[in-house]
């Protein structure tokens, strides 16, 4: 009977520190909201542009993400308020290897020119 009682007491403890563990994570979860509402209000301010969060995951691929996607998702967001944070605009964050890094943006191969009558356009629908 001593097993039983001292399992059911350890099953109890548990139950009081996972408690404890959710409204930790729940704050934490509400401080990284308010970070990236303020970050967003300051991506307005300096680029004048409505700024939305993304999902990185459903934008590559579609459907709900991978905890890989998750990771990934968070090392570029991380390294981009890093940079801004260091305050180095015209940079990119990127992944080379297993290392986040970040390049110039006049460095970047491939990107694709916006006709700004198009974004003008867009704005009127989308803010």
């Amino acid at each position: 009977m001593a097993g039983h009682e001292r399992r059911m007491q350890d099953w109890h403890f548990q139950a009081r520190v996972a408690t404890r563990e959710l409204a930790q994570i729940d704050k934490q979860l509400d401080g990284a909201d308010l970070r990236v509402a303020i970050a967003t209000r300051e991506l307005e301010n300096h680029t004048g542009f409505e700024a939305r969060v993304t999902t990185l995951g459903h934008l590559q691929r579609g459907g709900t993400p991978t905890a890989t996607d998750r990771v990934l998702a968070t090392r570029y967001g991380i390294k981009a308020a890093e940079l801004v944070a260091e305050g180095q605009f015209g940079r990119m964050a990127a992944l080379r290897g297993d290392e986040m890094t970040s390049v110039p943006l006049s460095d970047v191969t491939g990107v694709k020119e916006i006709d700004l009558h198009y974004l003008r356009i867009a704005s009127t629908f989308f803010g």
